[in-house]
């Protein structure tokens, strides 16, 4: 199992509800969205298109490529 490690890349003040921001963390591009106070990081990289997950639509806390 790989070693989770925490990285910050932005402060909460700086994400509105709603809002996201990619981010490059130790290599890899990685999408950050905020859902009220929730913060959900994943990788940027659709793995059945390829393409970058982060820029898709964002509805019902349901992100689609």
């Amino acid at each position: 199992m790989p070693t989770m490690s925490w990285h910050t890349v932005a402060h909460l003040d700086e994400l509105r509800p709603g809002q996201r921001k990619l981010c490059d963390v130790a290599g890899r591009r990685v999408a950050v969205f905020r859902k009220g106070e929730e913060i959900v990081a994943i990788d940027n990289h659709c793995p059945h298109r390829g393409g970058p997950v982060g820029a898709g639509p964002w509805q019902d806390g349901k992100l689609t490529c």
